[in-house]
């Protein structure tokens, strides 16, 4: 029998033990609420006889009264005969309702209805009588009405009907009593019933149980020290198959697992030197990786070096007019201040060279303060072209902008825009053929400002593009026209535009020019 078969089995006992205890004590539950039913009923079926005989003595006593004093008292004998009427009908409801609940064949409601019945015709001869009595008392007649009054009225309802309702009275009692009995003797019935049932479907479920999990735990044992042999290398270790449930199984596909194993470490053995010759390989791959970390180190030595070049060459000139104005015996003014001239723009040179490598380094190390705020930027613009009108002066090059749009408010720091400005205005000039304009134009379309920079010179070769923006980095046509210069101001004013959100980019045509275009987002 399979795994999945004795899961089903137990499953339907258990199943079948729910419903069995559930049927015992929905059985319970009828039967409690049936006698307790009857014996509400039954109660109520006594109160309804004692209410009975309660308003047939106070209607006794209205008659008396209404003969002794007359109308005056005939709203009180009509309340009391309504009274007794209204009992009757009570009674009578309180018995059918008795009688339609009982399911015992020796039910003896038919009786206590009979006889419901009989007290309500006496009592009707009994109301015609006092019907008579008091149309004697209205005709005169009162020693007939009250001769008729203890002859049919008061002996009839002392006697008859008195004793119709004692009879009454005393069957409801012993039916109260009877049923009060039965109740107390079928909950005992009923307790030791369910607990029988209770311990009997217990011991079947625990049974069931049992032999569930022993069938389970031998095939398991097995398996558990099977995994302990493999744990240990044992992989010779077989499971011996019995029956052909899940559990056996798994016990084949063991044996299979360590049959595998068994090959697998055989094979291991061998790939022994195929581990050996790949862990060569990785060395190998190791060393290249070291000699591209000393290429690396080498880039750095090479930067090192062109920053020294860089740094050595103001230097070198400032130290050669210091030595010129010293070297020989006084000369005249002109030639000191031609020498100290040499100096003071060598000293600017450096100066502005080590600037740029502190702002670079600090850049690096998110030092730099910005002060973000609204700013006019064709204002900007225009102050930034004013300022470096100057410098294309001895080669006669003039710079023209093109901002007839209206102001255009970015957010940005002034004095790093004005920078940014400056460097690149700087380079156009610096690179522009004599006696040519470099064009500045501002453009704005509400989300983006556009500012762009073209100048007239050689421009810039294809493949140095992509590098313009690399620290140190100077074109070939760069390096002809120009010999000074670090190739630091582009890479300087790109990560400023980054800062302020926005793009530099540029395009160039060899032997026709460069455009530079800046793109930064409005602010409104």
């Amino acid at each position: 029998m399979s795994i999945q078969t004795r899961i089903h089995l137990l499953q339907v006992i258990i199943g079948l033990a729910i419903i069995a205890a559930a049927s015992v004590a929905f059985f319970d539950l009828r039967t409690s609420l049936y006698y307790l039913n009857r014996t509400q009923l039954a109660r109520q079926q006594l109160a309804a006889t004692s209410q009975l005989a309660i308003s047939a003595n106070r209607y006794s006593e209205q008659i008396a009264e209404l003969l002794l004093i007359g109308e005056p008292e005939r709203p009180d004998f009509d309340s009391a005969r309504m009274q007794v009427r209204e009992a009757f009908r009570v009674l009578r409801e309180t018995t059918i309702a008795e009688a339609a609940s009982t399911i015992d064949p020796q039910d003896r409601e038919p009786e206590e209805l009979l006889r419901v019945d009989q007290m309500r015709a006496l009592f009707g001869e009994i109301d015609r009588a006092v019907e008579r009595v008091l149309l004697l008392d209205q005709i005169g007649q009162s020693d007939e009405a009250v001769s008729l009054f203890r002859s049919e009225i008061e002996n009839r309802l002392d006697a008859d009907f008195a004793r119709l309702i004692e009879t009454g009275l005393e069957d409801e009692r012993q039916e109260v009593r009877q049923i009060e009995a039965d109740l107390t003797r079928i909950s005992e019935v009923l307790t030791i019933v369910t607990l029988v049932v209770a311990i009997a479907l217990l011991c079947i479920v625990v049974i069931a149980g049992v032999l569930f999990a022993r069938s389970l735990q031998r095939p398991i044992k097995a398996l558990t020290d099977g995994a302990l042999a493999i744990e240990r290398g044992d992989f010779d270790h077989r499971i011996e198959l019995r029956g052909r449930d899940e559990l056996a199984l798994l016990s084949m596909r063991f044996n299979h697992m360590a049959r595998q194993l068994g090959l697998q470490r055989s094979m291991l053995v061998g790939q022994h030197e195929e581990l050996e010759r790949q862990v060569a390989e990785r060395t190998e791959q190791l060393g290249e990786a070291n000699r591209r970390l000393m290429a690396t180190d080498q880039q750095r030595l090479s930067l090192l070096t062109d920053v020294s070049h860089e740094l050595r060459t103001p230097l070198t000139a400032l130290r050669g007019g210091a030595e010129v104005a010293l070297r020989g015996a006084s000369k005249p003014e002109a030639a000191y201040r031609e020498a100290l001239s040499t100096v003071v723009a060598q000293s600017a040179d450096l100066s502005r060279l080590v600037e740029d490598f502190l702002f670079l380094a600090r850049s690096e190390a998110d030092e730099i303060g910005f002060d973000f705020r609204p700013v006019n930027l064709k204002d900007l613009v225009r102050k930034a072209v004013r300022e470096a009108g100057i410098l294309g002066r001895e080669r006669n090059i003039r710079i023209e902008i093109d901002a007839d749009t209206q102001d255009v408010s970015i957010r940005g720091d002034p004095r790093r825009l004005h920078q940014v400005f400056l460097i690149v205005l700087d380079n156009a000039v610096k690179y522009a053929d004599p006696n040519t304009v470099v064009a500045v134009e501002l453009r704005a379309d509400g989300q983006t400002a556009a500012l762009s920079f073209r100048d007239k010179g050689p421009g810039v070769a294809a493949d140095d593009v992509e590098q313009v923006f690399e620290r140190f980095f100077r074109g070939v046509n760069a390096r002809d026209k120009w010999a000074g210069g670090a190739g630091l101001g582009l890479p300087i004013a790109r990560w400023i535009v980054e800062k302020h959100g926005g793009t530099i980019e540029l395009s160039s045509i060899v032997g026709e020019g460069t455009e530079l275009l800046l793109h930064f987002p409005t602010s409104g």
